[in-house]
Order: C-alpha cells, then sequence, then structure tokens
C-alpha cells in the first residue's frame, strides 16, 4: 500500500527540522559560552636559580626562572594563545570565542624581575602579558645592584616596556593598599576616604583592570574599582579558572608559585 505525502505536510516537516536544527546550534552556543573557562596564571616575584636557591629557597613567593622559562616554552611549544585584558574582556563578555588552549599570563607586585628576568622569556615567544603594579613603589628610577634585594619597576622601566614591547603591559595592584599592620591587611581597615585617593594616586597610569592587594576583596573596593571606571578585578579565591559567570570584580586567577614544577603547572591549564 502506497503512501502518499503531500508537497506541503513534506514542506512542514522539513521547515520544522530545520527550525529544531537551528534551535540545538543556539542553545549549544549559549551552554558553550557559559561554560567555557581560561586560566588566568599568576607569577609572582621571579629570579636567577642560583639567587632562588641562596636566599628564597623556602619562599613560594619568589619563582626560578629556569622553571618559569620551562613552562612558558611549554605553552608555546604546545601552540597556546596568549590574551592582553582588552583580549579577556572581550571574551568575557561574549564578544569572542578562543579555543581551550588559550591563557593569561600575570605577574603581580612589579618586582624588578618582571623587566629583567621574566620580559625576555615573554618576549621571546611573542607572548603577551600583564604586570599589576603597586603604585606608592614606583621610583623615578631604578637603582638595582644586588639581585636579592627587593626593587620594583621604575617610572622609567615602565616608560621603557611600553615603547619597546607593548605586548607585556601595565595595570593595577593599588597604590598603598598591599600592605598589612599587626597581621591585619589594609583592605580590611582602609576607610572609603583613603580608599578614594589610593584609586586616585593610579589615574596617572590610565589603568582599566586591577588585582587586589594579596587576592582578597571586600563589597568596599569592589564598588569602588567600579565607580573609578575599572573593567574587571581579578582575585585568588577558589582554585579556578576564570568563567564568564564570575562577577566581573571576582574574576578567578591561578596561583604559580614557587614549589611548582613542570608537570604540576601542566595541571593548571
Amino acid at each position: 500500500m502506497k503512501v502518499f505525502i503531500s508537497k506541503k505536510y513534506f514542506l512542514f516537516i522539513l521547515i520544522y527540522n530545520i527550525f529544531i536544527i537551528l534551535l540545538f546550534l543556539f542553545f549549544k552556543r549559549k551552554f558553550q559560552k557559559i561554560t567555557s573557562t581560561i586560566p588566568v596564571l599568576t607569577w609572582h616575584r621571579i629570579s636567577k636559580r642560583e639567587i632562588k636557591n641562596k636566599y628564597f629557597k623556602d619562599d613560594i613567593w619568589v619563582n626560578d626562572l629556569e622553571i618559569f622559562k620551562q613552562q612558558i616554552k611549554y605553552l608555546y611549544d604546545n601552540n597556546y594563545r596568549t590574551l592582553s585584558m582588552d583580549d579577556f574582556y572581550k571574551w568575557y563578555i561574549g564578544k569572542i570565542e578562543y579555543d581551550e588552549k588559550t591563557v593569561v599570563i600575570t605577574i603581580d607586585d612589579g618586582d624588578i624581575e618582571a623587566f629583567y628576568n621574566a620580559l625576555p622569556v615573554i618576549k621571546k615567544y611573542n607572548f603577551k602579558a600583564t604586570a599589576f603594579i603597586i603604585g606608592n613603589r614606583v621610583k623615578e628610577s631604578s637603582n638595582w645592584i644586588k639581585e636579592e634585594k627587593k626593587e620594583h619597576l621604575s617610572l622609567e622601566l615602565i616608560t621603557k616596556i611600553k615603547k619597546e614591547y607593548p605586548k607585556f603591559e601595565i595595570q593595577s595592584h593599588t597604590y598603598g593598599m598591599h600592605t598589612r599592620a599587626n597581621g591585619v591587611l589594609r583592605i580590611y581597615t582602609i576607610n572609603k576616604e583613603e580608599m578614594e585617593y589610593d584609586f586616585d594616586q593610579m589615574k596617572k597610569y590610565n589603568l582599566r583592570y586591577i588585582a587586589y592587594p594579596f587576592g582578597v576583596f571586600n563589597q568596599k573596593i569592589k564598588t569602588m574599582a567600579k565607580q573609578k571606571g575599572y573593567k574587571l578585578g581579578f582575585i585568588f579565591g577558589k582554585f579556578s579558572k576564570a568563567k564568564r559567570t564570575d562577577d566581573p570584580f571576582e574574576i578567578h586567577r591561578l596561583k604559580v608559585d614557587g614549589s611548582m614544577d613542570l608537570n604540576y603547572f601542566k595541571t593548571l591549564l
């Protein structure tokens, strides 16, 4: 027995199936946007191996330059893309998509080693990176005689970086809130007027992104960052990659500390 299907019915089935497929693809894309993640990796002071071993062997906030080189080379050898802060922001608000081999490289505190040790490695692979600087530690020029001595990026070096390698950008780690007294972080004791002054002191650098001191935050600093025109604020909280569902002023980062070897580093990605 032959079954005849009218042209109208056939057309209806065809249109219906196309609609279902398009609907599926739409929600699949929406779901991918929500669930995609990017590791925002964070180093601190990066010292030559002999300096690390002699003076900072057990200090997890000081990284071994040779291991740092291995970690950055691994990203290059495995075809990872690195993002600027603006690149990351466009991803965060859904304007652009990246594949899973995408990372953000950040270096906190603005130690002078960021220029002498980290920058040449970043530049070698044509990568992008961000240094979050502490404003009140920036002097006009630097005088780094002993490598074990604590020294920070100077205005002279920051100007040199911007001119010679703009892919290595400078952003805010606040002006003077990266301190503590009697074990209590400054962010918890500072009043609104003092915090506003702190933010205003960073205006001369024309910054749009902030990493909170010690990765710690409260509603007061989040609100101030938003009011002062910052686009995103970065924290240390849950040990997780950044997601589009993160609060824009609570973007998660992953610490790459001085105790991590290459194999441990791979697990962060």
